[in-house]
């Protein structure tokens, strides 16, 4: 097993973060943007009682405070539940905020602040796909976005 400072510390940044951001965007479905509007209409924080968050909301929250710099309101943690059905988009996401934060020295990201980020819509299934399929190593763990020393040139 190879140690995780073996790691590039830009691997994640590369491989992940800049894949999105030149990704191809495609519209929200109507579900999807019915969501976001309720969202967004709602307020920017939304009290969930620990028993009652889904576990993708779980997995965000906590990858947020304990993995990264930024902070995410409730609204944005459920939209991006609803966005990313899978645990390892979610996480690809998160990345990609890291990614934001850095570059545009953002310590809270809003709702309102995503949807400026992805004006005109989302990368595809497909393409998150490829992304996910593109990240993954033969070392261990396995998956880059899983490795804090592959990111850190976004810390």
């Amino acid at each position: 097993m190879e140690k995780q400072d073996e790691f590039k510390p830009d691997e994640i940044e590369n491989k992940v973060c800049k894949k999105i951001e030149k990704a191809k965007v495609f519209p929200m479905s109507n579900e999807l943007a019915s969501i976001l509007v309720k969202l967004m209409l709602a307020r920017e924080s939304i009290n969930i009682p620990e028993k009652e968050k889904p576990f993708l909301y779980s997995l965000i929250e906590k990858r947020i405070e304990y993995c990264f710099t930024y902070k995410a309101t409730s609204t944005l943690i459920l939209f991006l539940v609803a966005l990313s059905e899978r645990p390892g988009t979610a996480v690809m996401y998160l990345w990609y905020l890291q990614y934001i934060a850095k570059t545009r020295n953002i310590k809270e990201f809003t709702l309102g602040i995503f949807c400026e980020i992805f004006p005109w819509g989302f990368p595809n299934e497909e393409t998150l796909h490829e992304i996910w399929e593109g990240q993954k190593t033969g070392r261990n763990p396995q998956n880059l976005v899983d490795c804090g020393a592959a990111g850190q040139s976004l810390i």
